[in-house]
C-alpha cells in the first residue's frame, strides 16, 4: 500500500515537527515518520525518567517563535501548559548560592550580598547584554537567510550578514565581557546556558553566540505544568490538528532513489511505503545510512561525516524519596561546586546542570502516567566529548562517581534516601516499551558540534552541498549556536526551501 505526499519528514527533532505542522497549514500534504525517535523520557522499574534535563526559555519576544506560534495559532495551547516560576535557576558556587530571577533587578540584590565587589560591573554588563539583544532580535525579525542556496543568492545573504559582524567575533574580545574578570565563578555562571543549551561547544564562542544564548536564559524561562512534558508533545499535537499524517513508532527501512531525487519511503513493517516530491531529513541518526549505496550516498556520507558531533549530555537520574528534598532548593540548579583548577594530570570539574522533576509511574494497565507523590527525581547533565568517555569506561564511570558526590553535596543524607541511579545512556536498563518501537540513541539528543569552518555569525554551520535535488536537512546541526531558538530559524528556513524549490508547481494545485 502506497501513499503520495508533497513533503515525506523523516525523524521528530523539534524543528522538523515545527516544519511539519508549518507546511501543512499552507495547504501541503505531509507525512511525518518519527523513525522512532519521538521520545523525551524512558521507562526504568516503572518509572518515567528524563533522557535529557531541560530547561525553556521564555521566547514570547523572540521573532521566528513569535511567527510559528502565531501562525499555528499556539498561543492558548501555550498559555495551558506552562508557567513562569519566581526563580529562573540556581547558582551553587564553593561557599555561593544564587537564586537567578527573570530580571536582573529581581537578583542583583542577592548578587550583593554575595559578591558586592563586582554588582556594578554586572549591572553594566546586563544594561548592554540587553542593548544588544534588541539588535539581534531586530536582525532576527527581518528574517534574513543565514545560509544561501546558490551561488548569486550568497552576494545577498552575506550583504544581510554584515550588519552583524560585529559580533562575528570572540567573545572574549567583546567589550561587554571584559568587564567581568576571567578567574571570577560568576564568569562561569553567566556562560552556563552555553555548555547546556546550546550545541556548539562553548570552549570559544562567538559574541552573537553567547549574547543570545545568555540573553534568552537571564530574562526568563518558563516549565510545563506537566514537568516531563516537553515542546515537541506541543508541536506534534499542532501538527496532527494542522492535517500532518503523523507515524510515530514507524520506523524507516529504506529510502529509495530515482536518479537525482529521493522517490519513496519502505516501513520496516513491511506493509506501508510512502512517495514524496521532497523529503525532509531530520533524524538524529545518519540519514544517509537510510539511502541506497551510491555516488551521491556516498559523497553525502562522506560530507556529513565531517560534521558529526564531539560531545553530548551525559545523564544521571538519581530516584529518591520526596522528603530528602532540602528548603529553599530551585527546581533548576547549575552546580559550579567543583573543583574549579586543574589539578596534575586531572582536569578542573565540569560544570553540572540539575533539573528536579515530580516522579512519575506508568501504568501498564491503564496506559497513562500516573503522579508518585512519595518520590523525586534528580535528573543531573555533565557535558563531555563522547569519543573520551566511549574509549575509557573507567573515565565515564569515574564521571558518573563525581556526578553522584556533587548532587550529594548539594543535598544533605541523599544517599540514605536514594530508591535508584541509572544513566540515561544505559539502554540495557530500560524497562520494554509495550507501545512503540524505539531507535532512539540518548547521545544523540543534545549533539555539540565542532564544526572545521567557523560557523556563519558563531551561530550557523554552512549549507551542505545538493547531492539530492529534493532532499533538505533540518535539525539541531543547522542553527546549532541559538540552542531551542535556533530549531524555530532552521524550521522557518527549511519551509521556505522546500517552497522555493517547489516552485510554481505547488502554485497550481
Amino acid at each position: 500500500m502506497s501513499q503520495h505526499f508533497d513533503v515525506a519528514v523523516v525523524g521528530t527533532q523539534l524543528s522538523g515537527i515545527i516544519a511539519a505542522a508549518l507546511l501543512a497549514k499552507r495547504g501541503r500534504r505531509v507525512l511525518l515518520v518519527d523513525h522512532g525517535e519521538q521520545t523525551n523520557a524512558y521507562r526504568r522499574n516503572g518509572f518515567r525518567l528524563p533522557l535529557v534535563p531541560t530547561l525553556v526559555p521564555n521566547l514570547d519576544d523572540s521573532p521566528p517563535a513569535k511567527l510559528v506560534h502565531q501562525e499555528l495559532a499556539l498561543g492558548p495551547h501555550l498559555r495551558a501548559k506552562l508557567e513562569t516560576p519566581a526563580t529562573s535557576f540556581q547558582a551553587v558556587m564553593p561557599g555561593h548560592r544564587i537564586d537567578v530571577r527573570a530580571t536582573p533587578e529581581a537578583w542583583l540584590g542577592e548578587l550583593k550580598l554575595e559578591f558586592p565587589d563586582l554588582v556594578d560591573q554586572v549591572r553594566e554588563f546586563f544594561t548592554r547584554l540587553v542593548e544588544i539583544d534588541g539588535e539581534i532580535n531586530a536582525f532576527l525579525a527581518r528574517q534574513p537567510k543565514l545560509l544561501s542556496t546558490g551561488f548569486f543568492e550568497g552576494f545577498k545573504v552575506r550583504r544581510e550578514l554584515s550588519e552583524m559582524e560585529h559580533l562575528d567575533v570572540p567573545f572574549e574580545e567583546h567589550p561587554i565581557f571584559q568587564s567581568i574578570p576571567t578567574d571570577h565563578p560568576i564568569r562561569d555562571l553567566l556562560l552556563g546556558p552555553l555548555s547546556f543549551f546550546g550545541n556548539l561547544s562553548a570552549q570559544s564562542p562567538s559574541a552573537f553566540h553567547a549574547i543570545r544564548l545568555i540573553a534568552r536564559y537571564y530574562r526568563g524561562t518558563v516549565s510545563f505544568t506537566d514537568r516531563l512534558f516537553d515542546m515537541a508533545d506541543i508541536f506534534v499535537k499542532a501538527a496532527d490538528e494542522a492535517g500532518v499524517n503523523v507515524r510515530r513508532g514507524a520506523l524507516v527501512k529504506l529510502i529509495n532513489t530515482n536518479g537525482a531525487k529521493l522517490h519513496e519511503i519502505e516501513l520496516a513493517d513491511g506493509r506501508h511505503s510512502y512517495t514524496a516530491d521532497f523529503f525532509i531529513d531530520n533524524a538524529t541518526s545518519p540519514f544517509e545510512e537510510l539511502l541506497p549505496q551510491g555516488k551521491s550516498q556516498a559523497k553525502l556520507a562522506a560530507e556529513r561525516s565531517v560534521l558529526r558531533p564531539v560531545g553530548s549530555l551525559m545523564v544521571l537520574n538519581i530516584l529518591a524519596k520526596r522528603e530528602v528534598v532540602p528548603n529553599g532548593m530551585a527546581e533548576s540548579v547549575f552546580l559550579l561546586n567543583g573543583r574549579q583548577r586543574q589539578r596534575g594530570a586531572e582536569p578542573a570539574d565540569p560544570p553540572l546542570f540539575l533539573r528536579r522533576y515530580p516522579a512519575q509511574r506508568v501504568d501498564s494497565q491503564l496506559n497513562r502516567r500516573v503522579d508518585d507523590d512519595a518520590h523525586v527525581v534528580f535528573s543531573v547533565a555533565c557535558p563531555v566529548r563522547t569519543s573520551e568517555v566511549a574509549r575509557s569506561p573507567a573515565r565515564f564511570q569515574a564521571l558518573r562517581a563525581q556526578m553522584a558526590s556533587r548532587v550529594a553535596r548539594l543535598v544533605p543524607f541523599l544517599n540514605d534516601f536514594i530508591v535508584d541511579q541509572s544513566m540515561a545512556s544505559d539502554t540495557a536498563g530500560w524497562d520494554a516499551d509495550t507501545d512503540m518501537t524505539r531507535t532512539i540513541d540518548p547521545w544523540a539528543l543534545h549533539p555539540i558540534y565542532e564544526p572545521a569552518e567557523r560557523p556563519v555569525l558563531g551561530i550557523a554551520i554552512k549549507r551542505e552541498k545538493g547531492y539530492f535535488k529534493n532532499l533538505v536537512r533540518c535539525g539541531r546541526d543547522v542553527i546549532p549556536g541559538l540552542g531551542l531558538e535556533g530549531e524555530y530559524v532552521a524550521a522557518l528556513a527549511a519551509v521556505d526551501e522546500v517552497t522555493e524549490r517547489a516552485g510554481s508547481s505547488w502554485k497550481t494545485r
